[in-house]
């Protein structure tokens, strides 16, 4: 009974959501949550923020220099709801796998070969298809999270170092329905 009572109030309040890779993997995740309005979801109440809840589309980016092409550099990624991630303009990913919010995926992957000696880009389009998503679809609120394996791959963990920017050019679809009599 504790345990439903702590579960209940925890995601009232807002604290426990996206357990992702604190719950699937025994490292430290020092990535945040980060939205389309720019914050890390731990700065602001997002719960309460009915914009990132909407059909949106958002595109974060950042770019960093490497002073050697690594021969391997492992990543874990995911967004809610959906995304397409680019290394150096290159897509190497999209997803997450279906879940839950207690239950999240995220895909781990290794962009070792897209990386180049110097300025590196990686980037990710994220879309929340809001009230038009599949039931299938679990969503809490437009966002993205991406964790380095290692110490020198968490040069782009999400953070405030992030670039975003919402891209209006994408409107959904009306979906007409005709009675048949």
């Amino acid at each position: 009974m504790k345990k439903l009572i702590l579960t209940l109030l925890i995601g009232t309040l807002g604290v426990s959501i996206y357990p992702m890779m604190a719950q699937q993997s025994k490292k430290q995740c020092d990535a945040h949550w980060i939205t389309g309005l720019g914050f890390s979801i731990s700065s602001f109440n997002a719960i309460t923020d009915n914009t990132l809840k909407e059909y949106g589309v958002f595109k974060f980016r950042k770019t960093i220099k490497l002073k050697e092409k690594p021969s391997s550099f492992v990543i874990h990624v995911s967004a809610d709801n959906r995304y397409k991630l680019f290394v150096n303009e290159n897509q190497v990913s999209q997803g997450p796998a279906r879940g839950d919010l207690y239950f999240w995926n995220y895909e781990t992957i290794d962009i070792g070969s897209e990386l180049d000696e110097g300025t590196n880009t990686i980037a990710a389009v994220v879309w929340n298809d809001g009230p038009y998503k599949p039931e299938a679809q679990i969503s809490h609120l437009t966002a993205f999270i991406l964790q380095g394996e290692t110490e020198t791959e968490r040069i782009f963990n999400t953070n405030s170092s992030w670039k975003v920017i919402e891209d209006n050019s994408y409107q959904p679809l009306a979906v007409r329905v005709r009675a048949i009599m």
